[in-house]
């Protein structure tokens, strides 16, 4: 289906609303409403201490963040159902870390999909300007994508990606593009619920965030501190739960943050740290936080959260298709256990898997790392199945003999399969012994490793062991095949 097409379809659904009248939209929009909580975010709550810290946060976006910012409040202005920013953006209002905001991710109510898309389309043709080439307006590369559960069944939400224009285009300012995903979320209560984050399904607080400068309006929602905490649980544990090679190869690799999704659950922990300090009088308003330092208490804490949500957890639909993984939950504490009985024991390097580079950049390159690896190992995997695959074909064509140039395809590509095979087993470990030195890295007496050490060894386990044990039962079976 084309865009042309698929915006039509998407457009006509909405205004269909799923067959519902407008006095039923109407209930489900006041039920919506009556469940969603509105809290304000202003330099004038000079008095609320987490106000005035998520104002110290929004202060140091940007300004090309704040203009893309500007753009999604004039898009959501007049909308009927609830909306929020979440992410990464929202996440920083609320945590302490030392990153900033380049992308806004935004979840909405389905009823207001149309005249939100609508807005987002208008853009396309405001302020066009010539960049790289190509003549481009406020918003560019608009899409809407449906998006679907496990099964390839749709899963009723709607993915908007756009990229907003932001600068002047001046020698001193150059144009640059901001990533923009707003999902439509259902919000009728007589439907399943369709993603970890549902403004107007779930019970929810909002913070509402508007400043007047000059004649222009800013008008902000962002998820509170509580959402984004449940939501960074449940999408750790989702993906800890997938932290496995089968799951890779059906998702062709890890599709995986789960270091940096812990590491925003400690940073919201570190923020509710140095509120309590200050609150108490042990550190000034001002002061400079070392959120770097990880404390007994916050990963007891970060345990104790996992513990309270287990249910919550438990119900996510993105399940691990591998028979007998421990539950998320479990998989944590057991690797915690380890960690501390590791501690007891005196183990561990000097300077620590950390060290130098601090917490959130030696997590953030190891995430990476493990993408680039995993997915390295996936397809890998895939191609010697592939070429096993194929062979047994051909073979299959030689059971009452094969005719010369056929026996002889045969043998070759036996042999090609055989090379493969030696070869991937080499890859394999080579990538096993990286992991097993950033193992023998890890400073069990400094907390900041803990997260690196989840990962690393969940990597080790979960993944390289099982991707090294099909690759030698290939290889064995791959000897074993004989050309008749």
């Amino acid at each position: 289906m084309g865009n042309m097409d698929l915006e039509q379809s998407l457009i006509g659904k909405e205004k269909g609303a799923e067959g519902r009248d407008e006095h039923s939209l109407s209930k489900i929009l006041e039920h919506s409403q009556s469940i969603t909580e509105y809290k304000k975010v202003s330099d004038r709550d000079g008095e609320d201490l987490a106000n005035k810290l998520r104002m110290e946060s929004f202060n140091s976006f940007s300004p090309k963040m704040k203009e893309a910012l500007s753009h999604i409040s004039d898009i959501f202005k007049g909308v009927d159902g609830p909306w929020a920013i979440h992410g990464s953006t929202a996440l920083v209002l609320e945590a302490e870390t030392a990153k900033k905001p380049v992308d806004i991710d935004i979840a909405f109510a389905d009823v207001d999909y149309e005249k939100i898309y609508a807005k987002f389309k208008s853009l396309k043709e405001e302020g066009v300007v010539e960049v790289g080439g190509k003549k481009v307006g406020i918003v560019s590369e608009l899409e809407p994508i449906k998006l679907t559960n496990e099964d390839g069944s749709p899963n009723g939400c709607t993915r908007i990606y756009a990229k907003v224009r932001v600068g002047s285009g001046k020698e001193n300012d150059p144009y640059e593009f901001v990533e923009v995903e707003a999902f439509s979320q259902n919000i009728d209560p007589s439907m399943p619920k369709n993603g970890l984050t549902n403004p107007g399904y779930d019970k929810m607080t909002i913070m509402r965030y508007e400043e007047q400068e000059g004649e222009s309006n800013l008008e902000l929602n962002f998820a509170s501190r509580e959402e984004n905490f449940k939501f960074y649980l449940q999408i750790a544990a989702a993906e800890l739960q997938k932290y496995h090679l089968d799951n890779a190869l059906k998702e062709g690799g890890m599709k995986n943050k789960f270091p940096q999704r812990l590491n925003n659950i400690l940073a919201i922990i570190k923020r509710r740290e140095r509120e309590e300090l200050i609150k108490e009088g042990k550190f000034g308003v001002d002061d400079e936080f070392k959120f770097e330092n990880v404390t007994d208490a916050n990963i007891a804490e970060i345990a104790n959260e996992f513990s309270l949500h287990n249910a919550d957890i438990n119900s996510i639909k993105h399940t691990s298709t591998v028979e007998n993984r421990l539950s998320p939950v479990m998989v944590l504490f057991t690797k915690l256990s380890e960690f501390k009985q590791s501690k007891t024991d005196g183990l561990g390097a000097h300077e620590g898997f950390v060290g130098q580079r601090g917490r959130e950049g030696a997590l953030d390159d190891l995430t990476q790392e493990n993408l680039t690896d995993m997915k390295g190992l996936s397809d890998m995997y895939k191609k010697l199945e592939s070429n096993k695959k194929e062979f047994e074909e051909l073979a299959t064509k030689c059971v009452d003999g094969c005719i010369e140039p056929l026996e002889k395809l045969l043998i070759e590509k036996r042999q090609v399969i055989v090379a493969s095979v030696e070869e991937s087993i080499v890859e394999i470990n080579k990538v096993k012994e990286k992991y097993e030195e950033y193992l023998g890295k890890i400073n069990y007496k400094d907390n900041r490793d803990f997260i690196p050490y989840i990962s690393i060894k969940e990597t080790l386990d979960s993944y390289i062991a099982p991707s090294l044990e099909t690759a030698l039962k290939l290889q064995q079976e791959v000897h074993g095949i004989q050309v008749k």
